[in-house]
C-alpha cells in the first residue's frame, strides 16, 4: 500500500475510534440519568409523590474566571 493512503486510512481509523469511544461514553453517561422524568402512565396512577422539588442532589456550577 502506497504511504498516503496508508496516512488517510490511519487517520480514518483514529476518527472512527475517535468517535466511538465518545458516543460510547455519551450513552454510559446518559444511561445513569435516564430516569430523571415519570411517564404519563405512572403520574395517571398516583405513582409520583406530590410535593416541592429538591434540588440539593445536583451539583453546582462552578465558573472559573480567568
Amino acid at each position: 500500500m502506497k504511504t498516503h493512503r496508508r496516512k488517510k486510512l490511519s487517520i480514518i481509523l483514529f476518527v472512527a475510534t475517535g468517535l466511538s469511544i465518545s458516543v460510547g461514553l455519551i450513552l454510559y453517561a446518559m444511561s445513569q440519568n435516564i430516569n430523571l422524568f415519570y411517564t404519563p402512565t405512572q403520574v395517571a396512577q398516583g405513582e409520583v409523590s406530590v410535593g416541592p422539588v429538591s434540588y440539593t442532589h445536583l451539583p453546582l456550577p462552578t465558573i472559573l474566571l480567568v
